[in-house]
């Protein structure tokens, strides 16, 4: 789930217990400054796509003690955090659908439309860093364009 107020951004999953910022930290850890809107979606993105990507999910349950009148949630946990078989389709389709009609204004230098929307359903663009893994600081440029790498 992706909240915005104001300037300020929340980005959580609801059922893996850490999982999902666990699998994502490799990138978020790039991140040197603020986010366009676009690179918050992409990161609620990489959330989801962690969460649904887990090998071992962990159990939730509850413990209702009448006696004492409590209820208490609980977790079975994994031995280890680990992913399973990364589908980058997924990833694609997920962040396609974030993005909504703004796909159409972003704007890759030597890159079509054509080969930008290939590697948006491919899985492996990035709003966020550019082909060397470096944060992109200025993702817009003055036309209102997306600049991005593949």
């Amino acid at each position: 789930m992706l909240l915005r107020l104001g300037n300020v951004a929340l980005v959580t999953t609801f059922n893996d217990a850490c999982g999902a910022i666990n699998g994502a930290m490799p990138k978020l850890e790039k991140i040197e400054g603020s986010l366009s809107e676009l690179q918050a979606r992409e990161v609620m993105v990489d959330f989801a796509f962690m969460n649904l990507s887990l090998k071992h999910r962990p159990r939730f349950y509850t413990e209702c003690d009448m006696g004492n009148e409590t209820i208490t949630e609980k977790a079975v946990m994994p031995d280890r955090f680990e992913l399973g078989e990364l589908n980058f389709a997924l990833r694609g389709r997920l962040l396609r659908d974030s993005l909504g009609e703004s796909v159409k204004q972003i704007r890759v230098a030597g890159k079509t439309q054509q080969e930008i929307e290939q590697a948006i359903d491919g899985g492996r663009f990035s709003l966020l860093v550019d082909e060397t893994g470096t944060f992109i600081k200025q993702s817009f440029t003055p036309d209102s364009k997306v600049t991005s790498a593949v």
